[in-house]
């Protein structure tokens, strides 16, 4: 499976969303952030939902961070 995301910056994040077959023949969708912080780390959060976007639930949270 392909996970096409389209987006671009909103409020000094990327987000960027798409759409996937859903376990139950849905549709599911997609919601993919990455937001620098001060400290010069970034937050990827990704987000799933089975309601058209009513509600979200956590998929992954990361933290990356640059190494010495």
């Amino acid at each position: 499976v392909v996970l096409r995301l389209e987006g671009g910056l909103q409020d000094g994040a990327m987000l960027m969303q798409g759409e996937l077959p859903g376990a139950d023949g849905g549709i599911q969708k997609q919601k993919i952030s990455w937001t620098p912080k001060e400290d010069g780390s970034v937050i990827q959060r990704w987000e799933t939902s089975d309601d058209e976007g009513k509600t979200w639930a956590i998929s992954f949270l990361g933290v990356y961070r640059k190494t010495k």
